[in-house]
């Protein structure tokens, strides 16, 4: 099972009227992030660029950040990824 975190970044980008690249200068993080963002497929992302998308958005985390049933199912048998990259991927 392939456990995955769903990103919703574009969602909520777009229901605040804003495009990848306005985000990207909104929430000063560099265009290349903001479109692998804005496409679910980011390689890695750090904390302050999920400050800065979250204060941008005016949204918590758990509103850019959506966990999947295969998640859930991990976490509750204890199958948790070893590192954040692996969670995102």
């Amino acid at each position: 099972m392939k456990i995955k975190i769903k990103w919703r970044v574009r969602e909520v980008a777009l229901q605040k009227g804003l495009t990848s690249m306005q985000l990207a200068e909104l929430a000063g993080i560099n265009k290349n992030t903001a479109t692998a963002l804005w496409h679910g497929r980011p390689t890695r992302v750090d904390i302050p660029t999920l400050e800065r998308l979250c204060k941008a958005l005016e949204c918590r985390i758990e509103d850019i950040l959506e966990q999947t049933e295969e998640w859930r199912a991990a976490h509750i048998a204890g199958g948790q990824p070893n590192t954040m990259r692996a969670a995102l991927t």
